[in-house]
């Protein structure tokens, strides 16, 4: 699995940078809209919903609490059931409002959705990008902040 750590100050630069080391690792070619999902730092959805010219909904896979973390699995696929992304979460219970956990565990919204109905504050920071030649897939790994304090760890895989 190739993958590449986000090391540069300068967004931009450093996405340039990352997405040429990436390329050369696993001789792709990256596309734009392949960059935009990769270095998106907003609402995953709502740029799905743009590229995709369709709907896009959240589905849980599984989900599991243990000890103030809950591991979730789920999948963003377009109105008509195709599948774009397959994510990985960890979220820290302790790190995250009252109210944000609650609508977690109910299992009906995404959590870009649910951070931007509660118009929480947060900064994603992307720790990792890089292609699986198991899956064939290109990924990435980032984090949410609430406060200062890490409240998700995210991995999501961007299916062809």
């Amino acid at each position: 699995m190739a993958g590449a750590l986000i090391k540069n100050k300068d967004f931009g630069s450093g996405m340039i940078a990352t997405f040429d080391e990436l390329e050369k690792k696993t001789g792709l070619r990256l596309e734009i809209p392949q960059k935009i999902l990769l270095a998106e730092v907003g609402t995953l959805e709502q740029v799905l919903s743009l590229l995709a010219s369709e709907s896009v909904g959240v589905k849980i896979i599984e989900q599991k609490e243990s000890r103030g973390v809950i591991s979730r699995k789920s999948t963003i696929s377009t109105g008509s059931g195709r599948t774009l992304v397959k994510a990985q979460s960890k979220i820290f219970t302790r790190n995250i409002p009252r109210k944000l956990a609650e609508l977690i565990r109910a299992r009906n919204y995404g959590i870009g959705t649910i951070i931007q109905s509660l118009e929480l504050e947060t900064f994603r920071k992307i720790t990792e990008i890089g292609y699986d030649p198991h899956t064939a897939s290109l990924f990435r790994k980032y984090r949410i902040t609430i406060g200062r304090k890490v409240g998700f760890e995210i991995r999501e895989e961007f299916v062809k």
